[in-house]
This record gives C-alpha cells, structure tokens and sequence, in this order.
C-alpha cells in the first residue's frame, strides 16, 4: 500500500510488476468541501467575527483536506505569536502567503 499526490512523479518501477496493482485518485475537495474541511478545523478556534470562512473557500481552490488543517493550525499559530486571544482575518493571510 502507499500513498502519494504526485503520481506523475512516481518511479515506474514502484508500480510494475503489481506491486500497487491498484490506482485511486482522490480530486482536490470543491469549495463547498473546503469551507466544511476549515468549519471543522477551526471549530475549536476563537475566531474574529470578522474571519470569513466562505471567502477562504473560495481562495484556497486547488488545496487538499491536509493543506487547510495546516492552513488553519498555522493561523491558530499566527494567533498566538501575536499573543492574540483570538484569529483573525490577517493571521489566514499570512498563513496563505507562507503555504
């Protein structure tokens, strides 16, 4: 079994031969499934009234399920480097900028 997001990339040799005689392409989530994927990961956040989750949907078209938890946790970050007691729009920004 393996994983990887970058089939294209793989050695030929790692899948002759049957070694991974199976091959399932999970698509990068649509925007309705990123704003549900950042409800959840920011579920247990303080956010600012201010933070829009659908805007950030939209914005992060091409990113998979594991990219907006760290999206999120790296905002949370952002939060508490400012020693911020909640997250705000600017700490996704920068999140963003640095993904």
């Amino acid at each position: 079994m393996g994983a990887t997001n970058r089939f294209d990339l793989l050695d030929p040799a790692i899948a002759a031969g049957g070694r991974l005689s199976e091959h399932i392409e999970v698509p990068a989530p649509d925007k309705d499934a990123r704003q549900r994927l950042l409800q959840l990961y920011s579920k247990n956040m303080p956010l600012e009234p201010t933070v829009d989750l659908h805007h950030l949907a939209e914005v992060t078209s091409g990113l998979a399920g594991g990219d907006i938890e760290s999206l999120c946790t790296t905002a949370a970050m952002n939060a508490l480097g400012r020693e911020s007691q909640t997250v705000g729009d600017h700490d996704f920004e920068e999140a963003l900028r640095n993904a």
